[in-house]
């Protein structure tokens, strides 16, 4: 359990810059997951990671479908490669969707020759099917070294990424707790 500071944003990204690891990130509504993952990814970009992928999935609208999520996982590692988004992101899985929902970061792991860092925000802004396939997808990959991720969630993700029943555990979970005096008030500053 932490407050939100400098210290905790260093730990996490030394974690996944330094040794490779992966961590989840848990809070209630409005605690402040946005701010600490996009404080992360931007400590990511400075120390000069690439490649890094983030998916930002809709706030508003749950992704209920495996053509829905590959649809937002195309474009986020075009987004990702500099490449053109237009005509890249109308492809779709079809039929194999659940074994190609991953394809696209497999590609850029083959391109980069390098893990992917991959951001996840909000996994449970999708259905907690799809949000299975995806942590099913991610454990192999990163037990092969393949990509170090980032995910973040409310309470019922705790239940996806550990314990007996869970598609994916992280050695890393930190629940957040708000900011710490410091950190409120620079924000408000």
């Amino acid at each position: 359990y932490s407050r939100i500071n400098q210290k905790l944003i260093k730990e996490v990204v030394d974690l996944v810059f330094d040794l490779g690891e992966s961590v989840t990130v848990h809070a209630p509504r409005y605690g402040g997951k946005r701010y600490f993952i996009t404080q992360v990814r931007q400590a990511l970009e400075r120390a000069g990671v690439a490649p890094l992928v983030q998916l930002d999935l809709p706030r508003q609208q749950l992704i209920g479908t495996v053509d829905e999520l590959y649809q937002q996982i195309l474009c986020a590692v075009n987004q990702a490669a500099g490449e053109d988004l237009s005509e890249m992101c109308r492809q779709s899985p079809g039929s194999d969707g659940e074994q190609l929902l991953f394809s696209p970061i497999d590609n850029l792991v083959e391109k980069s020759g390098r893990p992917v860092i991959l951001i996840v925000p909000h996994v449970d802004g999708m259905a907690h099917n799809l949000a299975r396939s995806l942590l099913q997808a991610i454990r192999p990959r990163v037990q092969q070294g393949k990509i170090i991720v980032v995910l973040s969630g409310e309470t019922d993700l705790r239940e996806l990424v550990h314990g007996p029943n869970s598609e994916f555990n992280c050695a890393h979970q930190y629940v957040l707790q708000g900011f710490d005096l410091f950190e409120f008030r620079s924000q408000i500053s």
